[in-house]
């Protein structure tokens, strides 16, 4: 862990990317927010002349006390990589021409006033990088101009309605003082790294007894820890038995549709440990967020919740999920989602920091709708992805050059402001939805600073906790138990290293091997029975798709389980969510092709 820098009494323990580059005295100290997780860890981001070049933590002993991820330490590479978007640019005649930003703002005016792109038919998607303040002009560009096609869950196979704001459930302290936790569906320590830190400290302080429910092994580094590993498609069966065994337990009718379920003996575990104890947490996440069935995985966990006194806790994607969700970037009562924006092609796109080869659990599809599109305006920090399908590409700041708020998964609003100077001709993501309201002549969009978009949000960012704490209940009946038996099936997680644009830059973690994305994992049982050894060439078939990547052996997989990340090449083709797979071998290690 880079947090061995920090405490390394001698200071003999150095960050290799920041090695030589400065002297201390040289350096400029600004406060900022983490943009990479939604736990919003306080950063102290250190600039020499208008580059930031080290960060390390600002202590906050309510959320990341004097620590930080990795993630957070060494992200800030990418910020000063080789495709910035430095100025806007128009594609004309499939070549790229920089424009100044008057050209490029017209030339959006004129082709939205094509008889061709009709409102109704322009798709708005972004990702949770985004601050509140730009997601709050974003939809309200949008819905002006008669649209209600807007999503930020890119990610989420299951966008089935209605669903409760992801947050933690309670506050990021009071996780020390659990003795029950469950995990679905989620590597934390991998996830939430300092989320993780503090279910470690309760295990240790009010030794709480930690369970997991995974495709894979959690590594947790809690020796107590007890993994409960499931295939995908079982994890919702598993849970209804969790279910009836906790009714059973209790002494409590149960539902009809779990008469016929048989509870197994990891059901009986679990369910003993969500009846024992007093202070419970039932934590939901990403691999069960972005699950097919992720609308009720989250229906069962909130029932369970309620059956034995426990929290429940939905873990986000990015630093500001529930900013998307305070300020409504959600689809309208006719509008499409994101899966459904991507399967029927529109006329227009807005994107704002979002790649969708990188942030769609679909890429290749959401790559193709782009390319089939008329008029695609890609707001965003980088180009070299963006460029394959984009027809107007819009330079906005990262969170490093402008002011913004992230709302953290405990619904604490934290405003922060630029810590170093827009690059090139970039400008503030709020400051160009502003100019776009105002270049259609929309009314209220007249701010002239950052201070006169967040007055307007005020009232969300100040009611905001009590109004989780108050979510009505989801519904109480169980969804039915799915018969289908996969014989093989694909985990699609998103590795720790390639969740947002400014972290799949960063070289020293691309480095690490928690950052390979362009293998398929297969468990030790799958490999032996295909008698597949590391880097043998396999071929995946999903959905009438065919793949061949290399493969490798991980024994903490779940029996008959081939993880192919979400970012990976293959999902390009295969696409990016879950389900059943055929897998054959193609060629031994050193074969001649």
């Amino acid at each position: 862990s880079g947090n061995m820098i920090d405490v390394c009494p001698v200071g003999a323990l150095t960050s290799k990317p920041f090695r030589y580059a400065a002297r201390t005295w040289e350096l400029a100290r600004r406060k900022t927010i983490s943009p990479h997780d939604a736990l919003g860890s306080n950063l102290t981001a250190q600039i020499k002349g208008d580059t930031v070049i080290r960060v390390v933590p600002h202590e906050n002993t309510e959320i990341n006390e004097c620590w930080l991820s990795d993630r957070d330490r060494f992200a800030y590479e990418g910020l000063n990589a080789t495709d910035r978007l430095l100025s806007p640019m128009i594609k004309v005649d499939s070549r790229w021409e920089e424009v100044d930003w008057a050209t490029a703002l017209d030339h959006i005016k004129t082709k939205l006033a094509s008889p061709t792109i009709k409102p109704e038919r322009i798709g708005a998607l972004a990702t949770p990088q985004a601050t509140t303040e730009e997601f709050y002009l974003f939809q309200k560009l949008i819905r002006a101009l008669g649209s209600e096609n807007i999503d930020y869950r890119l990610r989420q196979a299951d966008c089935e309605l209605p669903a409760k704001a992801p947050w933690l459930g309670m506050s990021i302290v009071d996780v020390e003082s659990l003795d029950r936790i469950l995990v679905i569906g989620s590597n934390i320590r991998k996830e939430q790294p300092l989320l993780a830190h503090r279910i470690r400290q309760a295990t240790k302080i009010n030794h709480a007894l930690l369970a997991f429910i995974n495709p894979i092994n959690s590594d947790s580094l809690v020796p107590t820890a007890k993994d409960y590993l499931v295939a995908p498609s079982r994890m919702k069966g598993l849970l209804l038995q969790v279910v009836k065994a906790v009714c059973l337990a209790l002494g409590r009718p149960f539902a009809d549709t779990l008469a016929d379920i048989s509870v197994e003996a990891d059901a009986k575990e679990i369910a003993q440990l969500l009846v024992s104890g007093q202070q419970k947490l039932i934590l939901v996440g990403s691999v069960a967020r972005h699950h097919p069935d992720r609308s009720k995985i989250e229906q069962i966990s909130h029932l369970l919740g309620e059956l034995v006194g426990a929290k429940v806790g939905l873990l986000s994607d990015g630093p500001n999920s529930l900013g998307a969700e305070s300020t409504n970037v959600l689809p309208g009562p006719s509008g499409l989602n994101a899966i459904q924006m991507i399967d029927t092609p529109l006329d227009a796109y807005f994107l704002l920091h979002a790649e969708m080869g990188g942030d769609s659990c679909m890429p290749g599809t959401a790559i193709e709708a782009m390319k089939s599109a008329q008029l695609v305006v890609a707001m965003s920090a980088f180009k070299d992805e963006v460029a394959e399908y984009a027809t107007v590409l819009l330079p906005i700041s990262p969170f490093s050059e402008t002011a913004g708020t992230f709302i953290n998964m405990e619904g604490v609003a934290q405003s922060f402001g630029p810590v170093a100077p827009a690059k090139g001709l970039s400008r503030p993501g709020w400051r160009l939805l502003a100019a776009l309201g105002k270049l259609f002549e929309f009314s209220n969009f007249e701010y002239e600073s950052i201070e006169a978009v967040r007055s307007v949000l005020k009232d969300s960012f100040d009611g905001l906790p009590r109004r989780l704490q108050s979510q009505s209940n989801m519904s109480n009946k169980l969804p039915a138990v799915s018969a289908e038996l996969l014989l093989i099936e694909r985990l699609s997680d998103v590795p720790m290293y390639s969740v947002d644009s400014i972290v799949r830059r960063a070289q020293a973690l691309q480095l690490t091997k928690d950052a390979l994305s362009n293998y398929a994992w297969l468990d030790s049982e799958l490999a032996q029975e295909l008698d597949v050894v590391n880097e043998d060439m396999v071929r995946v078939e999903q959905g009438g798709q065919i793949f061949d990547l290399p493969a490798r052996i991980d024994p903490h997989l779940a029996c008959a389980v081939i993880r192919i990340p979400m970012t990976s090449d293959a999902s390009k083709v295969l696409g990016g969510i879950g389900g059943s797979v055929q897998v054959s071998k193609l060629q031994s290690v050193g074969a001649v092709g």
